[in-house]
Formats: structure tokens, C-alpha cells, sequence
């Protein structure tokens, strides 16, 4: 056990670095600084100033400060506004493939490039819109398209 460092509850668990929880669950190890496994099943927060949650499946930190989660079912965050500060990168297959264009969305859009978004995709989903460049990408017959805002 490291210096302040708390085991909880469940088993075969490990907290060997200073300041690092585990809350529970089975097989769980926070081995770094300030490193956090809550419970579930097989979490190893193998770095310093992380967050990691297993579902059963073995699941690793994989660099300092990270937020790490392995859910087999998906995720569901629910509540107000999701904010992404920073890139956001996706991996695998998204389905449905992205953020559907309610009118909020569309209006949001056009104020931000100064251009409507167009009829064709105004009634599909948006997988990306990047600010800086003011391109949208957005599915179309198991492809990608590009379409320009300016």
C-alpha cells in the first residue's frame, strides 16, 4: 500500500502507490500517483493522475492524466451539454454515424460559418464539424463526403 492510499472493499485490489484508491470490484490496481479505480472488474491505473474503469475485460491506463473506461454495452452520459476541449478522435464504427442536425444544431452552424447547411444534409447526420477549417463531414451511401461551408 503506498502513503494514504485506500482499498475499500473487494478483492484481490491494490492501491501500492502513494495517494491511489481503489473502491472496490475484483482484480482492480491503482499503481500510480493519484490513481483511481472505482470498481468494477480488471481496472489497473498503471499511471500517475488516473481514472480507470473496467467492465471485466483487463483495461490499462495508458499515459498520465488519462480518463480510461471499458464498457462492452456503450456508454451513456446523460444530463445537460457534452463538451469536448480538445481533439476528438473515434475509433471503430459509429453508429448511428454521428450527431444527428436537429434545428439547434443547423441554426448553430450556419451562424458559426455564415452558410446554411445544406438541404441533402440537413435531414442526415454529421459525424464532424471542425470551426477552424468551417468543414462538415457527413455520410452518404457508406461514404464519406466533404462538403465545403464556404
Amino acid at each position: 500500500m503506498g502513503t494514504y492510499s485506500t482499498v475499500a472493499g473487494g478483492g484481490n485490489c491494490w492501491a501500492t502507490n502513494d495517494y491511489s484508491t481503489v473502491g472496490g470490484g475484483r482484480g482492480n490496481n491503482a499503481n500510480g500517483i493519484c490513481a483511481t479505480v472505482p470498481g468494477g472488474r480488471y481496472g489497473k491505473a498503471d499511471h500517475d493522475y488516473t481514472f480507470v474503469w473496467a467492465d471485466g475485460t483487463e483495461t490499462y491506463s495508458s499515459t498520465n492524466n488519462e480518463f480510461t473506461a471499458h464498457a462492452a454495452n456503450g456508454f451513456r452520459l446523460l444530463g445537460g451539454d457534452l463538451t469536448v476541449d480538445g481533439k476528438l478522435n473515434l475509433g471503430g464504427v459509429v453508429d448511428p454515424p454521428g450527431l444527428l442536425l436537429d434545428a439547434t444544431t443547423r441554426a448553430a452552424i450556419a451562424r458559426r460559418t455564415g452558410r446554411e447547411v445544406p438541404p441533402a444534409k440537413a435531414n442526415g447526420a454529421m459525424l464532424f464539424f471542425n470551426a477552424e477549417t468551417k468543414r462538415g463531414m457527413s455520410p452518404a451511401r457508406a461514404r464519406f463526403t466533404i462538403w465545403p461551408a464556404t
